[in-house]
């Protein structure tokens, strides 16, 4: 009896793989395999809370969702436990919107304190499939921009967190250039905005990169890191004769030279 097992065996180890054979049972139904987890989130075990409610968020537990987004307001420990439960259910637009809510609510509360100490909510909002959790880190990354995290550049920092953001978040990153003069800036935001392993968002990225590529009004530097960005996302048979082209039809000699090596090297 798993539901018991849940409740009573003193391992946790048995108690966590008695969570996840309810999880993944295809009976009984939904709603009572909730229930059977429901009581493992006040287990005196962290690991058991943290499993119980990652296995119950994914299996769309209204009470479970509801604990998860309350604990982004808790202590760093908690808040990684929601995160982890609440990563593939933030694709509800509702739920990052409740998400996006709980964790303004939590940097409110942290704003007298240090950069470097409010990582936990910089990372939590990476999370955040919303268009406006990009803003909210590209914003603080500006009104920072002589702070170090982690040891990066507070933009370069932010950039990677908002770079989780999802399709939204990243195209408006992108957007960003029109308005960034600042080399390494725009480098930040290039690099957040092609982190993508979706097919059909890596075409689209691999085209922007190529336009950049091509555009001579942009500095050697930042035309070459998008080449190489574009040259790794490929295919080979798309991307290599842009880049031929544009190696062979710039008057710029270094951009020239270090395109013939990109081109070596990759293809």
């Amino acid at each position: 009896d798993l539901e018991s097992v849940v409740t009573e065996d003193p391992d946790e180890t048995v108690r966590v793989f008695a969570l996840e054979a309810i999880a993944e049972a295809s009976t009984p139904d939904v709603a009572t395999r909730c229930d059977w987890l429901r009581p493992a989130l006040e287990d005196e075990s962290p690991v058991v809370r943290a499993k119980a409610l990652e296995l119950a968020c994914g299996l769309g537990d209204p009470r479970a969702i509801d604990r998860a987004i309350a604990d982004l307001g808790e202590n760093p420990r908690r808040l990684q436990a929601a995160l982890l439960a609440l990563r593939d259910p933030l694709a509800d637009p509702a739920l990052s919107e409740r998400a996006y809510a709980a964790l303004l609510d939590r940097n409110r509360l942290e704003e007298h304190r240090p950069l470097i100490e409010r990582g936990a909510t910089f990372k939590a909002m990476g999370i955040v499939q919303l268009q406006k959790a990009a803003r909210f880190l590209r914003d603080m990354a500006l009104a920072n921009l002589e702070e170090r995290i982690e040891g990066l550049r507070a933009h370069e920092w932010l950039m990677i967190q908002a770079s989780n953001t999802g399709p939204a978040g990243r195209i408006w990153l992108w957007e960003q250039l029109e308005v960034e003069t600042d080399p390494l800036r725009r480098i930040d935001l290039i690099s957040a905005s092609c982190s993508t392993q979706d097919p059909d968002e890596r075409a689209a990225v691999r085209n922007r990169l190529l336009v950049l590529a091509e555009d001579d009004r942009r500095a050697v530097g930042e035309r070459l890191y998008a080449a190489d960005r574009a040259a790794k996302i490929g295919p080979a048979w798309i991307v290599a004769p842009r880049l031929r082209l544009v190696a062979n039809s710039t008057q710029e000699t270094r951009l020239q030279l270090a395109l013939q090596c990109l081109l070596w090297h990759w293809y």
